[in-house]
């Protein structure tokens, strides 16, 4: 807003004199069109130009000349937003105007966008045939005259007009809102005053509020630009109307291809083998979620709730800066970036198998050229499941599931490439009359391969020459596919499914696997019973702080005697041909105290709450994470990750896509009868069992709704010194009791006599 207490430099321009100064400006700033011929051969033609704006810059130039970077220069573009607002301000006056200053900036730049795109549009859809379509004209004059005299006036000039205001209103509007926001905020915070600051202060004020406010204008304006850059690439059919256009260009494109250009997300697996944990060797952070950005001068790592504290310690903190995931100060990796190099072109360098979107891609991962003593790939066995495990033959499965893929689980084979997953390294590539498994061959045991009729079986990298031959298929991929295999076929005719039906078939248990889960979680609990013996995956067991991290394990330098005096926490789980199990009890060998004992009834509350819980068909767990917290929240507790999550059969124990927890992603897959889940209240004190989730008849069905619930397979007492029974209603006990018989008579028959006396001792009623 205007400052009256600025010093006067003379009279100020007004009227058409005031507006062609903000114009000549305007017309100056186009003088970068060239950035503008890239990024819209970027979307264009993102199978040829996607290296990046610097790349795809010298592949035009190599290919068309220095000369093709400049066929847009014509297509100029006028300013009034300074004109609008300072007519706004003397309209409603300086005391309105001042309390109503950003709804000024939006109004001002709206009416200025929208007068700029009537005469923009023209010159705009001939600016995008000449830079999309070199040889169209030999300049504007001429691609003008052509659009014109082929095209008309509507057709040709206008059929743009919708995507160009939807793109160039909310631009501008974002843009000069947002500059003039962080400008007055920057400015606020300084000591010196505006008019005492020297001229490169201002520029530099004015430079980084441009920054950021250009950064957001793209991010609301990219959909419409894209639409924009595709409708005028080239004329479109008479018989279409220009929303017909757009409505089919947009879905052709889908989500993703609207966003072409802009800034993407890291998805990487959480399970990997001991030759691909770069991230832990390059930083020392083993958790199994967490994102690093290194410089040649910086280096720092993001991780999420539950591994603060872990990261903490292992990181070493003269080298490595934590960023903690979620909270309101930590900055993302693209907004430290920018930071760390304002002003300056950041290329970032990834490993393309490991991500799925457009960056800068390397050839060979810069990690594993410093890694020295890097394990030597072992890939073991693979074998078949018996179908007495399975459930259901491969051939139903792949017949159920043709027109889509599923990888380990369709084809009931399993290994185990990944330590305490038994699971193997492979690509599946399933067509209406082919069936193809990318995998090391050698090691398929010779009874899996006689099973496998009708599916071939070729080595693991032989999918990315495969895939030339499949340019002009269309496919169906996961959220997860990585972009070196998608950048072997056409981009364009590539559909991402999220969450993949496939995943959600995956997640609901067959009746002879939902079986298995009953009866390998019993073995399991005799095994936990007999001193948490007989484990197969790496047990989290820890006293004390150590029991605070989340996927806490010993190690020399962490480790600490176990106290009488501190809490024990054990989670354990175990890989059986049935089934696989998760569980964590904490138990305290002596004298809690009476915090420690609420804390842990209110995790119990919560624990107990989602397990009793009846509710309608379609609920996501999203919606009830909410019951696991309630008896924290009221003495204002908490706990920064999630609540539950799927887990496999036979596979791995931590599965998708379902889950319960405070991720808005779970809002997105309903639970459904046969998903297996788990509840595992957490608070540094932890109660975890695998729930199914099941049909259930309520007493009323008024609505006609189909109800579910959770039967719990996990048969392993709950520490009961802990337990505040005062805190506990009159159902909450009885659930306690009931719980503790099922336990006793399912367990009781796999224990030696002094174990059976252990278990009926934990097991009595509260």
């Amino acid at each position: 807003m205007p400052d009256s207490s600025a010093p006067s430099h003379g009279p100020n321009p007004t009227g058409i004199d005031l507006y062609s100064r903000f114009a000549v400006a305007g017309a100056l700033c186009c003088a970068i069109t060239h950035v503008d011929v890239v990024k819209t051969r970027i979307q264009l033609e993102p199978t040829i130009y996607n290296q990046g704006m610097l790349r795809s810059a010298q592949q035009i130039v190599k290919s068309e000349g220095i000369g093709a970077l400049a066929t847009g220069f014509g297509a100029l573009k006028f300013g009034g937003y300074e004109f609008f607002k300072k007519k706004l301000v003397e309209g409603l006056g300086m005391e309105t105007a001042q309390q109503n200053r950003i709804a000024i900036y939006l109004a001002g730049s709206a009416l200025a966008e929208f007068i700029a795109d009537v005469a923009l549009c023209p010159l705009e859809a001939t600016r995008i045939r000449l830079v999309s379509q070199p040889g169209f004209a030999s300049g504007l004059l001429t691609g003008f005259g052509r659009i014109l005299k082929e095209e008309g006036v509507l057709r040709g000039f206008y059929s743009g007009f919708g995507p160009i205001v939807l793109k160039q209103v909310p631009y501008t509007m974002t843009k000069f809102a947002v500059y003039e926001v962080v400008s007055e905020k920057i400015y606020q915070s300084l000591s010196t005053p505006k008019e005492n600051l020297s001229n490169s202060m201002v520029t530099s004020v004015n430079l980084g509020s441009g920054l950021i406010a250009g950064t957001c204008a793209a991010i609301v304006s990219q959909p419409a630009d894209t639409l924009l850059s595709k409708i005028n690439k080239t004329k479109g059919s008479s018989a279409e109307g220009i929303m017909t256009r757009l409505i089919k260009i947009a879905k052709d494109l889908g989500p993703r291809g609207l966003f072409l250009g802009l800034g993407p997300r890291i998805v990487m697996s959480e399970y990997i083998a001991p030759w691909d944990a770069r991230r832990a060797f390059i930083s020392g952070f083993t958790g199994s979620a967490g994102f690093a950005v290194i410089s040649q001068e910086k280096a720092a790592l993001w991780t999420d709730g539950r591994y603060f504290l872990q990261a903490s310690q292992e990181l070493n903190q003269n080298e490595w800066t934590l960023m903690k995931q979620g909270l309101a100060e930590t900055p993302s990796w693209q907004e430290w970036l920018t930071k760390m190099f304002p002003g300056k072109t950041v290329r970032v360098g990834v490993d393309p198998r490991l991500v799925t979107f457009e960056m800068v891609y390397i050839t060979e991962n810069l990690i594993d050229k410093v890694w020295e003593n890097r394990p030597t790939p072992e890939y073991k066995k693979i074998f078949n499941l018996p179908l007495q495990f399975a459930g259901q033959s491969f051939e139903e499965k792949l017949e159920n599931v043709r027109k889509e893929l599923e990888k380990n689980r369709l084809f009931n084979l399993r290994g185990s490439d990944v330590p305490m997953n038994p699971v193997f390294f492979s690509y599946a590539l399933i067509t209406k009359s082919d069936c193809i498994i990318y995998c090391q061959v050698d090691q398929v045991e010779k009874e899996a391969l006689s099973l496998l009729k009708g599916v071939e079986l070729k080595n693991y990298d032989q999918i990315f020459e495969d895939l030339e031959n499949f340019k002009d298929h269309s496919f169906l991929v996961g959220p997860t596919c990585s972009v070196a295999l998608v950048k072997q076929v056409d981009q364009e005719k590539v559909k991402v499914l999220s969450p993949s039906p496939l995943t959600l078939l995956k997640s609901i248990k067959n009746d002879v696997e939902i079986e298995g889960f009953r009866q390998c979680h019993i073995r399991d609990a005799a095994a936990l019973v007999k001193h948490f013996k007989g484990l197969s995956f790496d047990t989290i067991s820890g006293s004390g702080p150590n029991g605070a991290v989340i996927h806490y394990h010993a190690k020399k330098e962490s480790a600490r005697n176990l106290s009488v005096n501190e809490m024990y926490l054990c989670d354990s789980g175990a890989q059986f041909l049935d089934g696989t199990t998760d569980v964590t009890r904490t138990v305290h060998f002596g004298n809690p105290t009476d915090y420690e004992k609420e804390c842990f009834t209110r995790v119990l509350k919560g624990h107990i709450a989602i397990d009793s819980l009846i509710f309608p068909e379609g609920t996501t767990g999203y919606s009830i994470d909410c019951l696991a917290r309630s008896a924290l929240w009221k003495v204002g507790l908490n706990y920064r990750h999630g609540t539950g999550h799927g887990v496999g059969s036979f596979l791995n124990v931590h599965e998708g896509p379902q889950g319960i927890g405070p991720r808005i992603g779970y809002n997105n897959v309903p639970l459904k009868p046969n998903m297996t889940v788990t509840n595992d209240g957490k608070f540094g004190i932890r109660i975890e069992n695998v729930l199914v989730v099941k049909k259930v008849t309520p007493k009323y069905t008024v609505m006609g709704d189909s109800f579910l619930g959770f039967e719990a397979v996990t048969v392993v007492p709950i520490h009961k010194k802990l337990i505040t029974k005062s805190l506990l209603t009159t159902d909450e006990i009885a659930w306690i009791n009931a719980y503790h018989k099922k336990v006793y008579e399912k367990v009781s028959p796999l224990l030696e006599k002094e174990c059976v006396e252990w278990l009926q001792e934990q097991t009595t009623p509260i």
